[in-house]
């Protein structure tokens, strides 16, 4: 499927690149435990439902548990760290991937 020819895809791109770049942006402050990163994983889910095979499932998959981990606030230090080194770099998957989507390249 052609995801360039369904309308406003585009545009919705954008806005769910615009909204990782905020997330980033959250998530390099000290808001751990903010409920913000639940609803971007809810608009990132209706995106990547709606989008077919815009992203591989595994990053996903793993991004929520990095949410839900840092939400529940389970863990401190080195744990905590790690997995906030893990969710940013999930992130930048994530912004990869939607730059390659409007620049038009192929999945891998």
């Amino acid at each position: 499927m052609n995801l360039a020819t369904l309308p406003l895809f585009e545009i919705v791109t954008i806005l769910m690149l615009a909204l990782t770049a905020g997330m980033i942006w959250l998530r390099m402050g000290d808001h751990v435990t903010s409920n913000i990163p639940l609803g971007y994983m809810f608009v990132l889910m209706l995106f990547y439902r709606g989008f077919d095979g815009a992203f591989n499932t595994w990053p996903i998959f793993l991004y929520l548990m990095c949410v839900v981990f840092l939400r529940v606030d389970l863990f401190s230090g080195l744990v905590q760290k790690s997995i906030r080194f893990a969710e940013l770099a999930l992130l930048a998957y994530i912004a990869w991937r939607l730059v390659g989507l409007l620049l038009g390249w192929p999945a891998l």
